[in-house]
């Protein structure tokens, strides 16, 4: 369960970019994602397969030197198809081409995740931030951002800063008119709660952090919690929830050591 406020900070590695090709392609030019399918009586799908896009790239770490890894990015397309999302893949593929080309040394933050192939459980690697070596923002995950797992928000460079349009919700006890945000992926509340505490202009983490901490308080006057713990654990649950639907992974991993990529991730492929 994750406890800190509002989660661990993940550490930056410094390293360069190489393409990954599998098959002859290459996978850092956005491409779908296999899902599982299931079929009924008549052939149909049963039920309809969820879409997911995805890149993935090779990351050369540079201290310590290591064995090249596999870095992702996934998302998972509206019902609409998602052309915002679809926009948004598209502008960190080309960032990353960019990267590779120029052989760029750069600092990423990555997220370690559980997953499953062929039955097995591995560990992937989502890359959610990047900087450059005198700590210029390039590009931020706005999930990430607003869960507060980053200490930096999207640069003003970054066209797509949202994954789509944000959600609607009302202040009367901020019901959420739909249960997640489709700009962030999370919940409605998180935005609700965001949005009122933007006057406050605090840090992206310090933001996150007083988000959950509201949530609780809120919680907490449902009489569903003993405490203020309690109510903090399930507003932090939610959040955690709903960062693996958003980058679609089974399970984070770790998130309490630094987000290192690891030689065995090799084995780990879409």
């Amino acid at each position: 369960m994750l406890t800190a406020t509002p989660f661990p900070p993940l550490h930056p590695q410094e390293g360069t970019l190489a393409p990954w090709i599998q098959e002859g392609l290459p996978m850092h030019v956005p491409h779908p994602l296999p899902v599982p399918i299931a079929l009924d009586r008549e052939g149909d799908f049963d039920p309809l397969p969820r879409l997911r896009l995805g890149i993935a790239c090779e990351w050369c770490s540079a201290i310590p030197p290591k064995r090249p890894s596999l870095l992702e990015v996934r998302t998972q397309l509206q019902a609409d198809s998602g052309p915002h999302r679809r926009a948004w893949l598209a502008e960190i593929a080309s960032l990353v081409t960019e990267w590779i080309e120029a052989g760029t040394r750069l600092l990423v933050h990555t997220l370690p995740f559980e997953d499953r192939m062929f039955a097995q459980r591995v560990t992937r690697h989502a890359l959610v931030g990047v900087q450059s070596l005198q700590g210029e923002v390039l590009w931020a995950h706005p999930s990430v951002v607003a869960a507060g797992l980053l200490p930096f928000a999207c640069p003003p460079t970054q066209i797509y800063q949202e994954l789509g349009r944000p959600a609607r919700w009302r202040m009367e006890a901020i019901r959420p008119l739909d249960p997640l945000d489709p700009a962030t992926g999370l919940p409605t509340w998180h935005r609700a709660l965001s949005d009122c505490l933007r006057t406050q202009h605090l840090s992206p983490q310090a933001h996150a952090a007083r988000v959950v901490e509201e949530r609780a308080r809120v919680l907490c006057q449902t009489d569903r919690f003993p405490d203020f713990a309690s109510a903090r654990e399930a507003a932090l649950r939610q959040v955690e929830e709903a960062l693996r639907a958003i980058l679609c992974f089974e399970g984070l991993a770790g998130l309490s050591s630094p987000s290192e990529p690891q030689a065995s991730d090799r084995a780990s492929q879409i």
